[in-house]
């Protein structure tokens, strides 16, 4: 029987796909930013390109909650969701190129907007957008069953972080950070314990009894007394 918390962790990510709409897209586990440019995908709607990864972060498992050694045991559970936002500037790019001189030239650039405004504008409304999809009251439970071990109590968005703009010129990204904590209650009932072993494990040891093996030979001649009876 899979463990509550891993089945939370999946009813999480089906309901941000669920309400993801066109705001963001939820990925599965992927490497590293490496290329800024790869996420960049010509959205022109105004929200740029959002995405979002939900990790299982920690477990704690209080002894004084417990009804005893065999569980029903509860699982205070920390659930990492992780945020990405790419932008590139926006501005009016035939103004620019039709101006002849340095004032027209000025007041053409005036009219663009950084990356790293819009990048950051952009990643405030995504906290917005997932903040209020995970504390509705209508997904307190997450999508799942109200039975069980599917119980989910003390849901909370604990906060968020924000990290420095990456990339500088046309194209940036931000990353950042949303904590979940929430609360489950964890069955034991042995499925995952392995079958015990019914043969016995093999302690001997191989004891060499030929006395020639590693002695060496002593009438073999000496390179050297060769060399002296020449």
């Amino acid at each position: 029987m899979t463990m509550a918390f891993r089945t939370v962790k999946q009813a999480l990510e089906d309901l941000l796909v669920a309400n993801a709409g066109t705001g963001f897209k939820v990925v599965g586990h992927q490497r590293a930013i490496t290329n800024i440019e790869q996420y960049q995908d010509g959205d022109t709607s105004g929200d740029g390109n959002r995405t979002l990864q939900v990790f299982s972060a920690a477990g704690d498992f209080p002894k004084n909650r417990a009804a005893g050694m065999s569980g029903p045991v509860t699982h205070e559970m920390t659930y990492r969701i992780e945020l990405f936002v790419s932008r590139g500037t926006e501005g009016n790019l035939a103004a620019l190129d039709a101006a002849t001189d340095p004032t027209s030239r000025a007041a053409a650039a005036a009219t663009f907007t950084s990356a790293a405004r819009l990048v950051d504008n952009s990643f405030d409304e995504f906290v917005d957008l997932v903040y209020q999809i995970l504390m509705d009251p209508q997904n307190r439970n997450l999508g799942l069953p109200w039975s069980g071990n599917t119980i989910i109590s003390d849901r909370w968005l604990s906060g968020w972080t924000k990290d420095s703009v990456v990339g500088d010129g046309e194209i940036v990204g931000i990353t950042g950070l949303m904590t979940l904590n929430l609360t489950v209650v964890e069955d034991i009932n042995g499925d995952a314990i392995a079958t015990p072993m019914t043969e016995g494990i093999d302690m001997s040891v191989s004891v060499n009894t030929d006395p020639t093996i590693g002695k060496t030979d002593e009438t073999a001649p000496v390179a050297g007394n060769i060399l002296a009876k020449a």
